[in-house]
């Protein structure tokens, strides 16, 4: 076969087994970074190629493990006839890169910019200030010139209007879950999750733990009458600049300073100034990250939704953006075989309105998760999760290999495939797998992905790609 996609209206493509199957969609998929970025899981292989493209671009999808068959986009337009929208494929893999001199699709040719950790931080600091911080509308410096450093000071800024003094903050930032709540949290975000032994969940993430204890830190700032935005704006600079409380002990003198103003100056000026010292004062002149990664997934996963304001429900969203599943304006089309879940998932798309909706498809056909991807006016993504019962969540499930999930939190389990290689932007609503490398993946012969094409609705848009031709 070649490398066309295969895209029918209403109807399945029966001469394709599961092995010729490999599909795409819209909404989120995981980034596989190495130790360089700060980011591995060793149940979800990487391969040569792979590895390259981590050490360019930030990383490869966590389902990107075969070497026979490839991600392919494209798709006849004629397939999409009737629909709102034209077809969005093929996607052009330049849509990864702001230099469109540069060649994503060829692992290693694409260096990035800047550090995983500052990408994370600066979009932290978009997701504070409600805008692409380096939007010219609002007079901001360029991307380039924002740099580590400003952002670092301009989160402690931002904290230093919270209305939040201080004192307050690092009483709260030293709090910790209990072991109940952690127990409960984490039999929360492990139920659905495939493999999962309801009486012995696996193991959180260390960003998921972390995000337990700033929910507790949270619950404690709202329960003093702060708003959640105020406290997610006052934590902000603790939670990216600091991987544990103890850091600040050697600001502990100014603690007992009678002078508010002067407490304020510790946290939200003298800290980011330190850790900036810090993070240049290293061994054999090669800097350290200066944001902690994990504990800026950790509160991007509390705080992000609350800032975006996001729907707490699905019932909500349909109120606010329309029904994606009856509304005009919305199409929809049926992946057998989701990329980024191996698994059926169902894309609905309102492009006018720049949303994509894609639901995690059981083997039942019910709904077992909804993600959405959203693109801001200023052209930055927000990303939020719901579950099985249409509450918002703060997590997603994810492959780690054929009938086991593996649970990661949600903005963090999306950034990974919707981002631009060289500025590490998270500005990409509908990305390219071919530029990410997705292909699907076998076992010692055994496909790792199920076949969903059994939930397809009448008249509905069937995706398929067809694999690459054998020698």
């Amino acid at each position: 076969m070649g490398d066309n996609a295969i895209v029918h209206a209403g109807r399945i493509r029966r001469d394709i087994t599961p092995r010729h199957i490999v599909g795409t969609e819209a909404a989120s998929g995981k980034l596989h970074m190495n130790r360089r970025f700060g980011f591995t899981w060793s149940h979800w292989s990487l391969r040569a190629s792979a590895i390259a493209v981590a050490a360019s671009a930030a990383g490869t999808c966590s389902v990107a493990c075969s070497d026979e068959v490839r991600m392919t986009e494209h798709a006849p337009a004629s397939a999409f006839a009737g629909r709102s929208a034209p077809s969005p494929y093929p996607v052009d893999p330049k849509v990864h890169v702001t230099d469109k001199s540069l060649t994503p699709e060829i692992p290693g040719s694409v260096r990035a910019a800047i550090a995983n950790d500052v990408a994370y931080a600066r979009y932290a600091l978009e997701t504070l200030t409600k805008s692409d911080v380096s939007s010219p509308s609002r007079n901001a410096p360029s991307v380039e010139a924002l740099g580590r450093d400003a952002i670092a000071i301009a989160l402690g800024a931002i904290g230093a209007q919270s209305g939040i003094h201080s004192q307050v903050v690092w009483r709260q930032y030293q709090l910790s879950a209990t072991q109940a709540e952690r127990d409960a949290f984490r039999k929360h975000i492990f139920t659905g999750a495939l493999g999962s032994d309801p009486k012995n969940p696996g193991p959180m993430s260390a960003s998921s733990s972390r995000a337990v204890d700033l929910t507790a830190q949270m619950r404690q700032c709202t329960g003093e009458g702060y708003s959640e935005a105020q406290c997610c704006t006052a934590l902000a600079t603790p939670w990216l600049l600091l991987d544990d409380a103890k850091k600040l002990a050697a600001d502990s003198a100014a603690w007992n300073a009678t002078d508010q103003e002067a407490r304020d100056g510790v946290l939200y000026s003298a800290l980011p100034q330190r850790r900036i010292a810090e993070s240049r004062a290293s061994l054999a002149g090669l800097s350290t990250p200066l944001f902690e990664l994990q504990n800026t997934k950790a509160w991007l996963a509390v705080c992000a939704p609350i800032l975006q304001n996001a729907p707490k429900s699905l019932t909500e969203f349909k109120a606010r953006f329309g029904d994606y599943t009856a509304g005009s304006g919305w199409d929809s089309e049926l992946h057998p075989v989701s990329m980024a879940k191996l698994a059926p998932r169902r894309i609905y798309r309102n492009q006018a309105k720049h949303i994509s909706v894609a639901e995690s498809i059981s083997e039942a056909c019910t709904v077992r998760e909804t993600e959405v991807v959203i693109e801001r006016p200023d052209g930055i993504v927000d990303f939020w999760s719901y579950g099985p019962d249409g509450k918002q969540e703060n997590h997603g499930f994810f492959p780690a290999k054929l009938g086991v999930d593996a649970v990661k939190p949600t903005p963090d389990s999306c950034m990974g495939c919707h981002y631009k290689f060289d500025s590490r932007r998270f500005d990409i609503r509908i990305p390219s797998y071919k530029a990410l490398g997705l292909t699907l993946r076998s076992s010692r012969g055994v496909p790792q992905w199920v076949d969903g094409s059994k939930c397809a609705k009448p008249g509905e848009a069937i995706v398929w790609h067809d694999r690459p031709s054998t020698p």
